[in-house]
C-alpha cells in the first residue's frame, strides 16, 4: 500500500485535499483555527526504518515545525503506540513492541528542545488492544479495520479530553 498522494506528509500536510496539489493550501492565517491538531504517523512504515532514527527525528522536526508555523495557536498532540497495541504492517508482539521502542525514540527525539508548551506526546492506551489474531480488528493492507480504530479511539479520547479540559460524556 503506498498514499495516494505520491508525496512525503510534510509535503502533503499543508494541502487542503492531500491528494491534490491544487487544491490550495491551509497557511497560519486562516480565519478558521483548530484547538487541537493529532499527529499520529510513521506507524506503517516503521519496518524499513532500519537504523535510521536519527533521519526520521529530524524529518519529525521539520514536520513539527512547520506544523507550528501553520497553526500557531493550536495544541499538538503527537501519538505513540504501546507496546501491547499491534499498529498497521506488524506481524508479532515482540514486532510492536520494538516499533513502539523506535517510534518513541524518534518523536521524543524530535520533541527534545522545541520548548513549546501546547505539545504533548502521548503514549495511547487502548483498551481493549487491536488483536493480531481477531481479523475483525483488521482491515485491507494490514491497516486497522473500522474496530481496530474504534479501540485506537478508546485511548486517545481521554488524553484529547484531559488536556483540553473537555467533557466526555
Amino acid at each position: 500500500c503506498q498514499c495516494a498522494a505520491g508525496a512525503p506528509f510534510p509535503e502533503v500536510y499543508p494541502r487542503l485535499l492531500g491528494c491534490r496539489p491544487e487544491s490550495g493550501s491551509i497557511s497560519c492565517s486562516d480565519t478558521w483555527m483548530p484547538d487541537a491538531v493529532v499527529v499520529y504517523l510513521g506507524g506503517n512504515d516503521w519496518y524499513s526504518l532500519e537504523g535510521r532514527h536519527d533521519e526520521l527525528a529530524l524529518g519529525f522536526r521539520e514536520f513539527l515545525v512547520q506544523l507550528r508555523r501553520l497553526r500557531p495557536d493550536s495544541m499538538i498532540f503527537v501519538l505513540l503506540a504501546p507496546g501491547n497495541h499491534v499498529c498497521a504492517c506488524i506481524s508479532s508482539l515482540s514486532e510492536q513492541v520494538r516499533f513502539s521502542d523506535d517510534m518513541s525514540k524518534c518523536w521524543r527525539a524530535a520533541v527534545d528542545g522545541l520548548h513549546d508548551a501546547k505539545l504533548f506526546v502521548e503514549v495511547v492506551n487502548p483498551s481493549p488492544s487491536a488483536d493480531l489474531d481477531d481479523p475483525s480488528d483488521w482491515g485491507q493492507c494490514g491497516h486497522w479495520s473500522t474496530k481496530g480504530n474504534a479501540k485506537w479511539a478508546s485511548g486517545v479520547i481521554p488524553i484529547l479530553a484531559e488536556r483540553m479540559n473537555w467533557a466526555v460524556h
